[in-house]
């Protein structure tokens, strides 16, 4: 084989010897019988092709022993079989994968002829990349649909009620304080589940007073507040011998201008001082 002249872009016409055409171990083009004797007949007629096979070679290659047909295997077998011994080729040298190299087949295999719809579907599921796949100017019933997420990772509920999902993408240091909370208040340490709409409601009031309260625009970031707040409250007082009542739901908001928290301070660290509380006592007995 040898290169007759530079196309351009990457394309070269070679004469070619039969025996170095190495056709695609599958092809789903498909020619009758009686068509692909005409096309012998009008081969050995003219003694040459009319249209050139067209063929991949990488650009590394310098001296390779076989050219991959693309486009051309009924052409190549016909060329064979009317009795010529090498034929013109349009050979493409930029490197292609397997999969680009399948999209171009199938497009070039659909201006002419017809295809064997299982045989194309198996090609198809050789390209992964969306543009090679549109590439193949395939209708849209012949290409793949994407595969339904794995139930197991992060089951929906099939329950004919209204409902909510939420899903947070953690990084591995807010994963793992996560997991440390989830683990401190639920033993089983499932990080999936269901909950009431209304914890839904509360959840998301919770996230917007947080924002809202410390100035904080990533719902993320407000999370990871929440998150170690809980954590914070757990150390304090991980069972609380009496029931407890958020602050925001007597005071309207969770925190406390800083003015007002200096003066609560004062009076704790006097109370203590003086006597008034001990060491045992909670900070809340002054307000009893």
């Amino acid at each position: 084989m040898h290169k007759l002249v530079d196309l351009g872009d990457g394309m070269e016409l070679w004469m070619v010897g039969i025996d170095e055409l190495r056709e695609a171990d599958v092809n789903a083009q498909v020619m009758a019988p009686a068509k692909f004797d005409q096309l012998v007949d009008n081969i050995r007629q003219r003694g040459a092709l009319e249209q050139f096979p067209y063929c991949h070679l990488p650009a590394d290659i310098a001296e390779p022993t076989h050219l991959d047909i693309i486009s051309g295997h009924h052409r190549s077998r016909a060329a064979r079989v009317a009795g010529l011994t090498e034929i013109p080729t349009i050979v493409d040298r930029t490197n292609m994968d397997r999969g680009e190299q399948v999209a171009k087949q199938i497009a070039h295999n659909a201006l002419v002829g017809e295809s064997d719809a299982d045989v194309l579907r198996r090609m198809v599921a050789e390209i992964s990349n969306p543009d090679q796949l549109l590439a193949t100017g395939l209708d849209v019933d012949l290409l793949p649909t994407p595969k339904a997420a794995d139930e197991s990772i992060l089951p929906a509920p099939a329950v004919p009620f209204t409902w909510r999902t939420i899903v947070f993408t953690f990084t591995p240091a807010q994963q793992d304080d996560f997991s440390e909370l989830i683990d401190k208040v639920d033993k089983t340490g499932d990080l999936y589940g269901y909950a009431s709409i209304e914890h839904y409601r509360k959840l998301i009031d919770a996230l917007s007073t947080v924002r809202r309260e410390r100035s904080i625009v990533s719902v993320g970031t407000a999370i990871s507040y929440m998150v170690n707040a809980g954590l914070q409250r757990l150390a304090e007082d991980p069972q609380p011998d009496t029931a407890t009542t958020p602050v925001v739901e007597v005071m309207g908001t969770g925190v406390i201008p800083d003015d007002i928290a200096d003066q609560i301070r004062h009076k704790i660290d006097h109370a203590y001082e003086t006597g008034l509380l001990t060491d045992t006592d909670s900070p809340w007995s002054l307000f009893v």
